[in-house]
């Protein structure tokens, strides 16, 4: 078996582990408060990949970084690690898992869009086809209007996009400015100690100390901070030195479908036509979004050339 296809095998591995970790954070949930599912797993993961990163492969901090690299690394890890991940518990306490899945995947749309203004990267036509395909996967998944419950989840999972696609955008612009200079390993452990201990600091101010009611609700925050955080993102990184970027992402959204599998065995939840429909929409626009031909700005230059308008600075 080449190197190549042992990677994808191996993504797909990390993608179900994903889902898994959704449905144990769901199980959790039932008798861990979401404060503490918010921050404990966190701060076990931070702890476990800064020992990896700086013990175990003894990896060291760059030097040359100018400070304004460094605010952006701050800022980083403050969306991932304490914006987006700590909202994620909440979100998933208003809503299904399956639900919960399917609506995180759309923060790879988010990051496309957000890089219209971060990177000055416009899309392609087949990437704004795609991108409408899938949110109008959004209108056959709720087939009905949402519960005031669920729609709390969703506003909370918005902001989690926006958080997740500036990290995405800001990651690609610390790499470009830096060319690629900092580390995979080191960078996640960095901006984890900046998100982390924030996350830390505002449980421990809001919920005091925690409360973890016997050893399966112990295992299950060993495994969201060992498993679901620390390692996922340290093999993640890995893969992506084999895998191209969008081969990952296509990847990446089988997710929901382990989500969705695995709710249905474990938690009982079932998935209706409609809602297998918009999952298999937003899995086609993501592979549209994917289609690098067709630039859009070179359209336009075409349609200006044949009105005889003159471009920008001519």
């Amino acid at each position: 078996m080449n190197k190549r296809l042992l990677n994808i095998l191996q993504t797909l591995g990390v993608c179900r582990m994903w889902g898994i970790g959704v449905i144990i954070m769901k199980l959790g949930l039932k008798s861990v408060d979401a404060m503490t599912l918010a921050w404990l797993p966190l701060a076990i993961g931070m702890f476990a990949l800064c020992m990896y990163t700086f013990v175990i492969q003894r990896k060291t901090i760059p030097r040359n970084l100018d400070r304004k690299i460094w605010i952006i690394i701050a800022i980083i890890g403050i969306c991932n690690f304490t914006i987006s991940r700590m909202i994620k518990p909440f979100a998933l306490e208003s809503m299904p898992a399956n639900t919960y899945s399917y609506l995180t995947q759309f923060q790879g749309f988010v990051t496309m869009a957000l890089s219209i203004i971060i990177l000055r990267e416009v899309p392609t036509i087949w990437q704004l086809v795609g991108a409408a395909v899938a949110f109008g996967g959004l209108r056959l998944y709720f087939s009905q209007v949402p519960t005031a419950g669920e729609w709390l989840g969703i506003i909370l999972i918005v902001i989690a996009w926006l958080a997740t696609a500036f990290t995405n955008n800001a990651t690609r612009k610390v790499m470009q400015d830096t060319h690629n200079g900092i580390d995979n390993n080191v960078f996640s452990s960095l901006t984890i100690l900046f998100g982390g201990t924030a996350s830390v600091v505002i449980g421990l101010s809001v919920g005091g100390l925690p409360k973890v009611p016997d050893l399966a609700s112990w295992g299950v925050i060993l495994f969201l901070g060992l498993i679901w955080i620390a390692f996922n993102l340290t093999a993640w990184n890995y893969f992506l030195r084999t895998l191209r970027s969008y081969e990952a992402s296509i990847l990446s959204s089988s997710v929901v479908i382990f989500t969705a599998l695995f709710s249905l065995m474990f938690l009982g939840e079932k998935i209706s036509l409609n809602q297998w429909l918009g999952i298999i929409t937003m899995i086609i626009g993501f592979a549209l979004v994917q289609v690098r031909a067709g630039r859009l700005d070179l359209l336009w230059r075409r349609i200006f050339k044949r009105r005889g308008v003159p471009e920008k600075g001519a």
